[in-house]
């Protein structure tokens, strides 16, 4: 009986029915593709990372150039007097702040470390941060900033202590600091007066997949439903 009702059909779209479908084709396809391709940038960044944790510091000094996921170590001490606080950063589901510190160079230059988090009491007073000490050391840690996509109020440069974001450039200008071009995320150590978190490995690349394939899925049902559809009595 079902074949002998899908016999006297014929394939009749209407042209209405017909552009839709190719839109949510399209759509659907490009949403895939651009998932895809974004997981592929995120497993390039969890591997460069994760290579970045297991690699030997390689000692750096100003104006050596430096790249993303590059362990360095860096002579120098610290300029606790031009400080910043980055704001509404998250810590174990707790809201505060990246200290952001810049570090002179033994051999002239600097850099801006995160030396780590400390957490706000909601009250958006500026937290007493412990300061570090100003004689000359060795820090290591990994180049690297995702402020990019950090959140932001404005894209107005800002001031102050209390920042949503560091514009290397920006800064480098207000402060007369010849800044290296990235962040230099420190290690932890023993002696670490803040919360340091550790470099982010994990940029959940299998999640991307999984939308990409949802995205599949929806075109694959675009089309049967247009078939179903289009097929109409004679």
């Amino acid at each position: 009986m079902a074949l002998r009702t899908f016999a006297l059909r014929a394939f009749r779209p209407h042209p209405l029915l017909t552009i839709i479908a190719l839109i949510l084709v399209a759509l659907t396809l490009k949403l895939a593709v651009w998932q895809f391709d974004r997981a592929e940038q995120k497993r390039a960044l969890e591997t460069a990372a994760v290579l970045a944790l297991s690699a030997t510091p390689v000692p750096l000094r100003q104006p050596q150039p430096v790249h993303p996921f590059q362990r360095a170590a860096v002579v120098g001490h610290y300029q606790p007097q031009q400080e910043i606080l980055l704001d509404n950063r998250v810590y174990q589901r707790r809201a505060g702040y990246h200290v952001v510190t810049p570090f002179i160079l033994a051999e002239g230059g600097a850099v801006m470390v995160q030396r780590g988090w400390i957490a706000g009491d909601g009250s958006r007073a500026i937290p007493d941060v412990p300061q570090p000490a100003t004689v000359q050391m060795t820090v290591q840690g990994v180049f690297y900033t995702d402020e990019a996509s950090a959140f932001r109020l404005s894209e107005t440069p800002e001031q102050g202590t209390v920042r949503q974001y560091l514009n290397l450039q920006t800064y480098a200008e207000e402060s007369g600091l010849a800044l290296m071009s990235l962040v230099l995320i420190k290690e932890a150590t023993a002696d670490d007066l803040l919360t340091v978190t550790a470099l982010r490995t994990d940029y959940k690349s299998n999640r991307s997949t999984i939308y990409a394939w949802q995205w599949l899925t929806f075109c694959l049902l675009t089309v049967v439903f247009y078939c179903l559809l289009a097929f109409r009595k004679k």
